[in-house]
């Protein structure tokens, strides 16, 4: 089994040779070497960090929701600012936080036919968002977001 490390700037667990080397996962090495400092990397991953995710969803629900209505992943990572949220949300309401187990969150505006539409760059049929969000997120959810 693969020896394991925390990353000392963000907490994460990491497992790759050379990340394991340096205590360090990729993204915070990469952001020491582009010149912040200690101080300032844990203050930028801790502003990522939501401790109550209520009102919030898992981005991989988003991701089924996406899939579901034809609209290119691609385009709802853009939405949120990359993989690593590094640039800038197309919405404020797309910025996402990490939730407990380091998963992934979004805010639920992102659900709704307009966030989908501003992650597709075009209008989405209100209808056929409702039907998705119903299979993913189930007929409450829907409702409450489609009022």
């Amino acid at each position: 089994m693969a020896t394991k490390v925390k990353c000392q700037y963000c907490g994460k667990w990491v497992s790759r040779d050379d990340s394991v080397a340096i205590e360090s996962g990729h993204l915070c090495a990469t952001l020491r070497e582009q010149g912040l400092d200690t101080a300032t990397l844990k203050a930028t991953h801790d502003s990522k960090v939501a401790t109550d995710v209520k009102g919030m969803y898992k981005t991989a629900q988003l991701h089924k929701v996406c899939v579901a209505l034809n609209i290119p992943v691609s385009r709802m990572v853009k939405a949120w600012g990359g993989d690593r949220m590094l640039g800038t949300p197309v919405n404020p309401k797309f910025t996402v936080k990490y939730g407990p187990k380091n998963a992934r969150y979004i805010d639920n505006w992102a659900f709704t036919a307009d966030g989908l539409s501003a992650i597709l760059g075009a209008k989405v049929d209100a209808n056929k968002a409702r039907q998705a969000v119903t299979r993913v997120l189930g007929a409450d959810v829907a409702n409450q977001l489609y009022k």
